[in-house]
């Protein structure tokens, strides 16, 4: 079987981390190599970095070529899947050049800045006929795959709310995360994790309510309260978190039968009446794991009903309308 070839775009904190998920597929037999690499400052490849708030730093296999110029990389490169791991504003152009020149193309969360850039995306898609697939990673985490399946399951009843948390300290890594018209800020950069994973978990929700403490010029804290019928989700998210404890996420999912929490990837089980339990999980990694999924549908074919570009687009129009909430003061009702 031909291997597939795979670039890189972008090498900065998070390319490490896709870096080291095709290095842990590679060592399993999957058929992929990785071939290119591309940053227009060619001296980040092979720098170190402090990214991401940890993680490890995969040398990259001495096969591979170095880019500084997409276009170059286009023109001279033979690879069949593109990663796009750059910052948010350049996603939509960049995933659009590499569609349109025929190469599959998995890009990082968020999909970009703009519902009507998505938009602009799932239609280059559809002209190529190639894949399209954002990276939004909770999906894939093994705490959170474990809550979707207890929540379609139906084991606890159903899940009446939600309370969902993720905090770091200020991101220093990267492009300006102060300037919104590059990350989005942190409604659109980090909260859209969690408001992902509640329409992923309970649909399409009715209203949303939303408030941001703005320390200008970025979005710095998030409180969103979605509301899906009889269900409820309140998500909580900031750029503020203490240096003593950069980062923190978890969720507290209450069902009719039961409760499941998450603190910081623990994740325990709390049946109605008994004593909570811890739940032992398969020792998966979330990157590893979506880039598993999206090179399968490379190679198989299929429908990706597990995370279509069309619902990424739709989170980037829900935090659209969190940020009319926040900004209008009232409930914003959806259709």
């Amino acid at each position: 079987m031909r291997k597939l070839r795979v670039a890189i775009i972008g090498y900065g904190g998070i390319a490490r981390a896709h870096n080291t998920a095709y290095a842990n597929l590679s060592e399993e037999g999957f058929p992929l190599e990785l071939v290119a690499v591309c940053d227009r400052d060619a001296s980040r490849i092979t720098a170190k970095l402090n990214f991401n708030l940890g993680g490890v730093d995969t040398p990259l296999p001495e096969t591979v070529h170095i880019y500084s110029d997409i276009d170059e990389l286009i023109a001279k490169e033979d690879f069949d899947v593109a990663d796009v791991c750059l910052p948010t504003f350049l996603h939509k152009d960049v995933s659009v050049k590499l569609l349109l020149a025929g190469k599959h193309t998995l890009c990082e969360k968020p999909m970009a800045l703009s519902s009507a850039d998505c938009a602009e995306m799932i239609s280059a898609a559809n002209k190529s006929g190639k894949r399209l697939m954002i990276a939004q990673v909770l999906r894939f985490d093994r705490a959170y795959v474990y809550l979707k399946e207890i929540a379609d399951g139906g084991s606890l009843g159903s899940l009446d709310n939600i309370y969902m948390e993720r905090h770091s300290v200020y991101p220093g890594w990267g492009a300006s995360f102060a300037d919104n018209s590059v990350t989005g800020g942190c409604a659109l950069d980090t909260h859209i994790h969690d408001v992902d994973m509640a329409r992923y978990l309970l649909g399409e929700p009715d209203s949303v309510f939303a408030t941001e403490f703005n320390n200008p010029p970025s979005y710095q804290a998030v409180t969103t309260t979605l509301r899906f019928g009889g269900s409820t989700a309140v998500i909580n998210c900031s750029w503020d978190a203490s240096y003593e404890k950069p980062f923190t996420f978890g969720f507290k999912a209450r069902f009719e039968k039961g409760t499941v929490t998450c603190e910081d990837g623990v994740v325990r089980l709390t049946k109605l009446g008994e004593a909570p339990s811890p739940v032992n999980l398969p020792e998966t990694d979330g990157v590893t794991e979506e880039i598993r999924h999206f090179l399968t549908l490379v190679l198989n074919g299929g429908e990706n009903s597990k995370n279509p570009p069309k619902s990424s687009a739709a989170s980037v129009a829900l935090v659209e309308k969190i940020r009319e909430s926040s900004t209008s003061a009232r409930v914003i009702a959806l259709n």
